[in-house]
């Protein structure tokens, strides 16, 4: 008896881990700040301080411009050095072949795939502080704003 209730006890666990991990896919290819954050973070930690870290922009079906992937590359690009630290020369940006449905970032990592950023037509890859109250937030293209264009960096004052 006690066997029979172990194996429905972890039969009921199972199929709930299942529908939250299905859930949380589904919630995972929304173009959402926090979870882009997230998952940009994800992506640094894996690939350490020295590994490369190629990210492939894909136009969607309703995306009408090579730009939007240039914005998209610039905010992913601008995230993991101004706002992670991470080396410049540890990034390779490129873009892919447009693809049926919603465009995508592509995250690789040490040569496999790591995560697949899925945003709607036009859309801009959302970072920053996400609540866009960070100066750093002016560096970011912003599809959601009016004037969507980034500010260029001020030079650090050095003091001697």
């Amino acid at each position: 008896m006690f066997e029979l209730l172990l194996y429905i006890l972890t039969l009921i666990s199972t199929n709930a881990e299942l529908i939250t991990l299905q859930e949380t896919k589904q919630v995972a290819n929304v173009n959402n700040c926090e979870l882009n954050v997230l998952r940009l973070h994800d992506a640094n930690a894996a690939a350490g301080k020295d590994d490369l870290i190629i990210v492939i922009a894909r136009l969607g079906k309703g995306d009408r411009s090579r730009e939007v992937n240039r914005r998209r590359l610039h905010n992913v690009k601008t995230y993991l050095v101004e706002f992670l630290g991470r080396p410049p020369k540890t990034i390779v940006l490129a873009e892919g072949e447009r693809k049926n449905g919603l465009g995508s970032i592509d995250l690789y990592v040490r040569g496999k795939l790591a995560d697949t950023l899925e945003l709607g037509a036009g859309e801009d890859l959302l970072v920053g502080s996400c609540d866009n109250t960070s100066p750093g937030d002016a560096h970011f293209f912003n599809s959601s704003k009016r004037d969507t264009r980034p500010k260029q960096a001020k030079p650090r004052n050095k003091s001697s």
